[in-house]
């Protein structure tokens, strides 16, 4: 009797075999089941990475590309830029140019160049007046707007004796015909109206650059001291044919040649 339940007790200690390897397939299955989701989720993990990365790269992508336009487009905007900056350079020089022109042009008008008699009118070879009565009958002089004009052989710088006034002095002589009138040299403004010891009218010109023309003659002043005058325009006129005058020009107060200034159209 005590026998059969030492047996019992043996047999209740021990599981079956078949139920050992269900239990240890549980197990196995379990550590499967475990990985796998481990796996699945490492996976899920990398996936997700994977696609935070893309999603980086393509807006690091467009962001490329978007600077790369960026880039083209400031290289065309420079090159434009640099292409109106020649243009303007160019016209700048142009106008500049032009500018230096105008005011060389503007400074050539403040320089005594011009004839100053309006109508017929002759420069004296010499200082030594003729008496008009000694000329020819008829003798017409030339019209210094579009005739020829005889020139003095030398300056008259040094004295040399007039027929108006026995007196000596620099500066060209000049006769004119009937109606014929003094002319501004030259741009300048009027600085003196006189007259001097013999009575005739002294008429001095500034030109602001040097320059001072001096018109002297007995003659009828059409300016007063302090008017600004254009060249051209008239100073001085006489009422008697064969009338004379003496025309000066001084440079920076020395007097000059008034023949290496003045430009004669023949």
């Amino acid at each position: 009797m005590w026998e059969n339940e030492d047996n019992k007790s043996e047999e209740s200690g021990n599981l079956p075999p078949f139920l050992v390897l269900a239990l240890v397939m549980a197990v196995f299955l379990v550590a499967a089941l475990a990985l796998l989701i481990y796996q699945f989720n490492t996976i899920e993990e990398d996936r997700k990475a994977y696609a935070e990365t893309a999603g980086t790269a393509a807006v690091l992508r467009e962001n490329l590309l978007a600077a790369n336009q960026s880039l083209a487009d400031m290289t065309e905007e420079k090159e434009n830029l640099r292409k109106e900056n020649e243009a303007l350079s160019t016209a700048l020089n142009s106008k500049s140019e032009e500018l230096d022109g105008i005011k060389a042009e503007a400074a050539r008008t403040f320089v005594p160049t011009l004839y100053p008699v309006k109508g017929g009118s002759m420069i004296e070879q010499d200082a030594e007046a003729e008496d008009p009565a000694e000329e020819e009958d008829g003798e017409e002089l030339p019209d210094h707007g579009a005739g020829e004009v005889a020139v003095a052989d030398d300056y008259q710088e040094d004295d040399a004796e007039t027929e108006d006034d026995g007196e000596k002095g620099p500066g060209v002589y000049i006769r004119l015909s009937e109606g014929a009138y003094v002319i501004a040299a030259a741009t300048g403004n009027v600085t003196g109206v006189s007259y001097d010891e013999k009575g005739r009218t002294v008429i001095t010109i500034d030109h602001e650059n040097g320059y001072i023309s001096i018109y002297s003659g007995n003659a009828k002043a059409l300016v007063s001291e302090g008017d600004r005058v254009y060249g051209g325009a008239a100073v001085m006129v006489f009422f008697e044919e064969g009338a004379r005058f003496n025309y000066r020009i001084q440079y920076e107060g020395n007097e000059a040649d008034p023949m290496s200034v003045m430009e004669i159209n023949g």
